[in-house]
């Protein structure tokens, strides 16, 4: 090499540059607090009020705040309660209305129909008006007039589906008897 040719840089080992150091934070700038113009105009201490204990009747304020306290006070008339006008009780003028219907008898907790092989009984109280057993043994049970399934004739359904019918409810409020036993089937 002649000494007027210099080197080409070689990008693999050429060195890392230097770190420059983050420049210094500025100085924070010094803060007054602001200042209001000064006014020539007399301001009226505020005058304290004493507070009452609460009462069961409203009172007017004793005193008032006033930005003069050379001013004279204005008097303030009491608030009083409206008076209480006892009401006396007037005759009807339009025909009685006839009472309502008697309250049906009770209904009984339980249902209970024998229907051949077995005896089949729903808890009321349990019942959740969900309708399976209504949907499996529509001859054995159906839902009365509060959404609650009951016992009915058995008109065509099997025994085996008289038990589907109480193994569908969710909440086993279907019991089932064997009528030659006596023993209880379902739920066991």
């Amino acid at each position: 090499m002649t000494d007027q040719q210099q080197p080409l840089p070689n990008p693999a080992i050429s060195p890392l540059p230097t770190p420059i150091a983050p420049p210094a934070p500025p100085a924070p700038l010094p803060v007054s607090p602001p200042t209001a113009p000064a006014l020539d105009v007399p301001v009226a201490a505020p005058v304290a009020v004493p507070v009452a204990p609460a009462t069961p009747t409203i009172q007017p304020p004793v005193a008032t705040l006033l930005p003069n306290p050379t001013a004279p006070a204005t008097p303030v008339a009491p608030i009083k309660p409206a008076p209480v006008v006892p009401t006396s009780p007037t005759p009807p003028t339009a025909p009685a209305v006839p009472a309502p219907a008697a309250t049906p008898a009770p209904t009984p907790v339980t249902t209970t129909q024998q229907v051949g092989k077995y005896t089949v009984k729903v808890i009321r109280e349990k019942c959740i008006s969900a309708g399976s057993c209504v949907a499996i043994a529509a001859n054995t049970f159906k839902l009365d007039e509060q959404g609650i399934a009951v016992v009915i004739s058995q008109t065509g359904d099997s025994p085996e589906t008289q038990l589907l019918g109480a193994q569908s409810c969710p909440t086993a409020a279907i019991e089932v008897y064997d009528n030659q036993t006596g023993e209880k089937v379902w739920p066991k």
